[in-house]
């Protein structure tokens, strides 16, 4: 059965000279299923990084983007809203350093194959530049399709924090189609692609040239990613 590739690339965002407090962890990146399935969710947690002061904080879908009879909704804190709702009339309160687990991003397939894109933002009602956002990708697919990936492996990046480099290791389980390594920005962007040119082996990336912060290595075949790592680029 195909898997229902659910990508999540984050940003975060600031205005100004204050600090950023508010950040995004915990995010779901892949997530099997089909066009039979009757809700497909995607969770991310909200984290208070001030250790003196509470937040109220308010979540806010920015871009729906949705295929054709797919629809969207969202639960955050104590309350689930309808599709016509795009922004949480009641903040969540996070406390001083701590963290909030309860927003979920609901897609509906109703029965339809397609690609929808979701895009929400966290910000705190008394400092809306303390902001982060998060995207949530859908590619529903068809039922009854074998997994061209089935069983590959692909390693967390090694060193991490990388400098000039980093390496993965990975085995293709005897996957014949072209695969590559793409690294993505925060923002969603493809900053490197890199080909993979055997079955199994290591594989070293020159990030000498990326700016410092969080990327998202992804292996992909055929324009579906399978398995995707975390990378940070520090100087």
């Amino acid at each position: 059965m195909k898997k229902l590739i659910l990508f999540i690339i984050a940003g975060t965002f600031g205005i100004g000279a204050q600090a950023q407090d508010l950040i995004l962890t915990n995010y779901s990146q892949n997530h099997g299923g089909d066009v039979s399935m009757g809700a497909i969710d995607a969770y991310v947690t909200i984290e208070n990084h001030n250790v003196t002061d509470s937040l109220f904080v308010t979540a806010e879908r920015t871009i729906n983007d949705t295929a054709s009879g797919h629809i969207n909704l969202f639960c955050y804190g104590i309350a689930c809203y309808p599709p016509s709702t795009s922004i949480s009339p009641d903040p969540a309160r996070i406390g001083p350093g701590g963290s909030d687990n309860t927003f979920k991003s609901q897609l509906l397939p109703n029965g339809n194959v397609g690609v929808s894109e979701v895009k929400y933002c966290f910000y705190d009602q008394s400092n809306i530049t303390d902001s982060t956002c998060v995207r949530f990708i859908y590619d529903v697919l068809a039922v009854g399709i074998d997994d061209v990936a089935t069983g590959a492996t692909f390693s967390s990046p090694s060193p991490n924090p990388a400098n000039n480099f980093t390496a993965f290791t990975y085995d293709l389980k005897g996957n014949t189609q072209n695969f590559n390594i793409e690294v993505y920005n925060m923002l969603g962007s493809i900053v490197k692609t890199v080909e993979i040119p055997e079955q199994r082996g290591a594989l070293i990336i020159n990030t000498s040239e990326l700016e410092t912060g969080i990327y998202f290595c992804s292996l992909v075949s055929e324009g579906k990613s399978y398995l995707t790592q975390k990378l940070l680029v520090t100087r």
